[in-house]
């Protein structure tokens, strides 16, 4: 007896598709259906329909033409479908999605197979698939910590200044202005979806470049600051 089944996936999650992963997608794709499509969401408004993965992997992927989102999938007319969304611009919508149907058997070693490729696509700050509710909390903090650091960078760099009551009014909005902004230019630091494929590789390991020179100055700041109060505090 046959047991027709069918899987759906959806995951709010950031990932990265490169040309090996892209190449790793159709494979399972074709264990579906001998024959996969291919829609290509550009950022220009364009989509366009590709029979051959290798199309994609050779698209430039330039800044104003970028690739923001694909959908791969097999003729509905099969015994078995397979479909895999990505999307990288619609903030409500999943990132990844996947729908399989067909026999039970291929249902479940299909699903297990784009389990495992998603895992290997997403990102390690994807902290907000696990935990939904952390996002809300994640909001409040973002919008107070400015104010916060204001506090305590003013009394640790300006000790004096705190003890004799002396206040500098517009010190303290422009520093949380830049701080609001420094906070949104980390957020572009970590994207949504990154097709890794032409320039997008160029610009996918220039933010990697940036996330680790920003990292590093952190620490260095911070380890700085704790030696320059222990000196202070010994003078």
């Amino acid at each position: 007896m046959r047991n027709e089944a069918s899987k759906n996936r959806s995951l709010k999650i950031a990932f990265v598709v490169n040309a090996e992963r892209l190449r790793r997608l159709d494979t399972i794709i074709r264990e579906a259906s001998g024959a996969p499509d291919y829609t290509v969401g550009f950022s220009d408004g364009t989509n366009v329909h590709y029979n051959d993965v290798e199309e994609i992997v050779k698209q430039p992927n330039s800044d104003k033409r970028s690739i923001i989102s694909l959908i791969a999938g097999t003729p509905e007319t099969g015994e078995q479908t397979a479909f895999v969304t990505l999307r990288n611009a619609d903030a409500e919508s999943p990132s990844v999605e996947y729908t399989i149907t067909g026999p039970q058997r291929t249902v479940v070693y299909l699903g297990t197979q784009l389990d495992d490729w998603i895992a290997a696509t997403r990102q390690w700050y994807s902290v907000g698939s696990q935990f939904p509710r952390l996002g809300p909390i994640l909001a409040i903090f973002l919008l107070i910590v400015p104010f916060l650091a204001w506090s305590f960078i003013f009394q640790f760099f300006f000790p004096e200044s705190v003890r004799m009551g002396k206040t500098w009014s517009w010190v303290r909005p422009t520093f949380i202005v830049f701080l609001y902004a420094f906070e949104f230019a980390c957020f572009k630091l970590f994207p949504r979806g990154t097709f890794a494929i032409g320039r997008g590789t160029e610009r996918h390991e220039f933010l990697l470049w940036i996330r680790r020179g920003v990292l590093a100055t952190l620490v260095v700041s911070v380890i700085a600051s704790v030696i320059a109060n222990l000196m202070t505090r010994h003078l």
